[in-house]
């Protein structure tokens, strides 16, 4: 007769917050020695933690692999935990640090480019005044890229898109809207001064896209193939923001932005700016974007006074 196996009570068995650190410096550094060094102690400290963890969980964390280690089954699912877990105490250390001092602490924010223009950017140059102590730090990447930092809880919410790899349920959802994209040049390009531009027009000028994979991309390769192109052999395929505008500024080359971000980098000020506009008939609108943000973790006072601040713009936006 079989008898079902107990569960394990890793706290009666002593599991410590010292293991969880140990076990997930040791999943991001690969190596004993890395992961002592990255915690401050010395290599037998972390040799005896490897082995106090192995003895509560009753087994291996860890095999040798080349030279350096892998984690075993185990191993990895205790880091995962772990890193979760660890997240959680920062967390909660930055929120009493906040209720303690007032209002204040970081702030850290994801976006893709077009809604970091619309919705971050007015609430920057607000939070300054409104909530002087609060730092705000935001990254402009993609979509894939910030859900996957979101979901590791380096990021506290982001504007993007849940990418087609990841599990929808990890997310809560606020759905804004489709972004709208526009084609730049220089503001004395040729195709600045048309009416009307043609496809056939924009293919016979050099391009800067981004890499091949994201969505833009994609979205204006789908956009090419229902009018009878492919996208252009001419094109810089660049990551880069900054080096997009400088190509469009310092060449005849043109480029895709979605329409806020070209909007204003064409009219600064209410005035004309260095980049113009492409007037086309070539319509193209990536897939709605969303203000998400991870189904398993609670804000501290000043990650909600920011997030509602940008949900207020987002619900205005859409009333408009």
């Amino acid at each position: 007769m079989t008898h079902p196996r107990l569960p394990l009570n890793l706290l009666d068995r002593g599991l410590k917050i010292t293991h969880l650190r140990f076990i997930a410096a040791l999943a991001q550094a690969g190596g004993m020695q890395r992961a002592a060094n990255h915690l401050a102690i010395a290599q037998p400290a972390a040799s005896r933690l490897a082995s106090e963890l192995e003895q509560i969980l009753g087994q291996k964390i860890h095999r040798r692999a080349g030279k350096g280690i892998e984690l075993t089954s185990a191993g990895r699912a205790l880091a995962g935990r772990a890193k979760r877990i660890l997240q959680e105490i920062d967390d909660a250390e930055q929120e009493i640090s906040e209720l303690q001092s007032g209002l204040a602490g970081t702030v850290r924010i994801g976006s893709v480019t077009g809604p970091a223009i619309e919705f971050i950017l007015p609430v920057l140059k607000d939070a300054r005044i409104i909530m002087p102590s609060v730092n705000i730090t935001v990254e402009v990447t993609t979509s894939d890229i910030l859900a996957s930092r979101l979901a590791k809880g380096e990021l506290d919410f982001i504007l993007g898109r849940i990418p087609v790899d990841m599990q929808p349920e990890l997310f809560e959802e606020v759905p804004i809207a489709s972004e709208p994209v526009s084609f730049i040049a220089r503001s004395d390009h040729p195709l600045v001064k048309k009416e009307i531009v043609s496809v056939q027009d924009l293919m016979t000028f050099d391009w800067v896209l981004p890499f091949e994979g994201t969505v833009l991309q994609q979205t204006i390769a789908q956009a090419l193939r229902q009018r009878g192109h492919s996208l252009p052999e001419r094109a810089y395929t660049t990551s880069s923001f900054l080096l997009t505008l400088a190509l469009v500024r310092q060449t005849n080359s043109i480029a895709p932005l979605a329409t806020s971000v070209a909007t204003e980098f064409a009219h600064i000020d209410g005035r004309s700016g260095s980049l113009g506009v492409i007037s086309t008939d070539l319509t193209v609108s990536v897939e709605t974007f969303s203000l998400l943000k991870s189904s398993h973790r609670q804000f501290s006072p000043a990650t909600n006074a920011v997030y509602s601040a940008i949900l207020k713009l987002v619900k205005q936006f859409q009333a408009s």
